[in-house]
């Protein structure tokens, strides 16, 4: 039973005690070289917290059978959380004189860690958690008070789920039955089921690579109308800039949001990252775009610190987590070079919680070079040294690196597992490994089109769905312009990978092999007619033996032009 006590929580000083964040709770219990683990919830929770007597009055309420008052602390109280909180401080906290003890956390060799009602516990082996529970973790609770719901405590597990997550030493996923929700998850169909969707992945966002993005472009899928005056009324037809109301009113589908779509949720459910080490430096790559930044955090523990990432390492690294953040919209109108310092900013603002505690300058890698010195400049203006003086908090070392090294950051779309096929509906318990990215492998396979003056942006496209990591013969990202009249140029436009002697389907149009003219190519940029005739793009490589052959007949053309 839950009472509504707005009037009085109205009239309630609100506590500033602070709570615990998810994020740390789970990287504590996420290190190798545990193997032995627990999980207990309180049945009372609130209730272990008895009412202040003087005041215990104002929780009354009136039944048929009389007016009560709760003595224990009741639900839907203002500051209820912090004052539990409180208490599982004080529970898990340092025992002063006469017998002194450490807080729970430090008195055994595993790790202890708590949210709100929920206690979990990593140990390295069985006796270490048997010890830990008798002498440490029973006792305190029994004084408090406190009593453990027995069908949702586990003791001596191989792995926990703690607050959502699937934890057992070898990494962190999804749990078992989030993954298979978000499998499950049917694809949006209104505006409203679009928002639910991108809501239910904040959560999970440290799987996501490029989550802003990738809700941008389903949202972008929402259309909208102007409102009708019988639905609101005259005072409502216009914002506070006097612009018109919209409201939703539809939804379109395209190729671009279907790709997102999967591409999220694929990303829940095969991508794994592993827990922080403090002993080991943490490199972070980042790259920012028009409307948002990307970030990958990383180590590599297996190399001594400062060791630099190369293409050779990337094999050896170890996510910590992905960082994907949106620009508000005076953000998006500032300079490429200021739209880099902010995403190097709120990067490190989101992981400040890793990286503060670490012994070692945090590696910031960035392929956009005049920000080396734009955060080094002297003269800035104010803008600038604002971030200049929130960076100083910070111990980081800039590198740069090109443009088409920082794939990990720019287009990876989701990190290839090896995991065996799940069927619809169900989710194995395999566990799942980082691989190369895929990414690289169709970057490798696709090279010479990809590096083609004419044929490089297309085909870019229709590889990866869109142009985050394109970069032009000057290393530049394309503009927004460039960027929407690309996806429109590329629409005609298929990829034929296949054996010279085979047929092949391409945007569900057959492509006969007869027509294969380019001995040798297999793989090749087609553009299909309206009439559904296929022809092979010529690359600018090409043109001048195309030409040599095509018209020397009579020995006029000139090569050497």
């Amino acid at each position: 039973m839950v009472h509504v006590f707005c009037p009085m929580n109205g009239a309630t000083i609100l506590s500033g005690y602070p709570m615990k964040r998810i994020e740390p709770v789970v990287n504590n219990l996420m290190q190798c070289r545990f193997s032995s683990y627990f999980q207990a919830d309180a049945v009372n929770g609130y209730w272990a917290v008895a009412m202040y007597p003087p005041h215990a009055y104002r929780t009354a309420f009136s039944t048929h059978n009389g007016q009560w008052q709760y003595l224990r602390m009741g639900q839907g109280l203002a500051g209820a959380p912090q004052t539990y909180a409180r208490l599982k401080d004080i529970v898990s906290g340092e025992i002063p004189e006469p017998d002194p003890e450490p807080c729970l956390s430090r008195c055994a060799a595993g790790g202890f860690e708590y949210f709100v009602d929920d206690d979990f516990g990593a140990f390295p082996d069985f006796r270490s958690q048997f010890d830990f529970l008798h002498h440490h973790y029973f006792p305190p609770l029994a004084w408090a008070r406190v009593t453990l719901q027995g069908r949702k405590c586990g003791f001596f597990l191989d792995k926990i789920n703690p607050l959502g997550y699937a934890s057992d030493g070898s990494g962190l996923r999804p749990s078992l039955d989030k993954a298979g929700a978000i499998r499950d998850y049917p694809r949006p169909t209104n505006a409203n089921e679009v928002d639910a969707f991108v809501y239910t992945t904040l959560y999970l966002r440290q799987f996501i690579p490029g989550r802003v993005e990738h809700a941008r472009i389903l949202k972008e899928a929402i259309i909208y109308r102007p409102l009708h005056k019988n639905e609101k009324n005259k005072a409502a037809q216009t914002t506070k800039r006097g612009k018109p109301v919209k409201v939703a009113g539809g939804l379109k589908s395209g190729q671009e949001q279907e790709m997102s779509f999967r591409a999220v949720k694929e990303a829940i459910i095969k991508n794994v990252v592993y827990r922080g080490d403090d002993t080991k430096q943490y490199p972070l790559i980042m790259d920012a775009s028009l409307h948002a930044l990307g970030g990958v955090l990383f180590q590599l523990p297996d190399l001594p610190a400062g060791t630099s990432l190369t293409v050779a390492r990337r094999m050896k690294m170890k996510i910590v987590m992905f960082i994907s953040k949106g620009f508000l919209p005076a953000e998006t109108r500032y300079s490429t070079t200021e739209r880099e310092a902010l995403a190097i900013l709120k990067c490190l603002e989101e992981v400040w919680w890793l990286v503060l505690g670490s012994p070692f300058s945090t590696k910031v890698y960035t392929d956009h070079k005049p920000l080396l010195g734009l955060l080094r400049k002297d003269d800035a203006h104010s803008r600038i040294v604002r971030w200049q003086v929130r960076l100083a908090e910070y111990h980081v070392e800039y590198i740069h690196i090109p443009g088409k090294e920082n794939i990990l950051v720019d287009g990876m779309s989701r990190m290839k597992c090896a995991h065996e096929e799940i069927e619809e509906g169900e989710v194995t318990e395999e566990v799942y490994e980082v691989l190369v990215p895929e990414k690289e492998e169709a970057v490798e396979m696709w090279k010479e089109l990809l590096e083609d003056l004419w044929c490089g942006e297309s085909v870019h496209y229709k590889l990866f769905g869109d142009f985050n990591s394109y970069r032009d013969a000057d290393g530049e990202p394309l503009t927004a312009h460039r960027k929407r009249f690309m996806r429109l140029q590329s629409k005609p436009y298929g990829l034929l990978e296949t054996q010279p002697a085979t047929d092949a389907t391409i945007m569900g149009i057959r492509i006969s092999a007869a027509s294969h003219y380019m001995t040798g190519a297999l793989n090749q940029l087609l553009f299909v007619e309206r009439n559904g005739k296929e022809a092979f793009c010529v690359r600018a490589v090409e043109v001048e033996s195309i030409l040599y052959q095509s018209h020397d007949c009579h020995g006029h053309f000139a090569g050497g032009i």
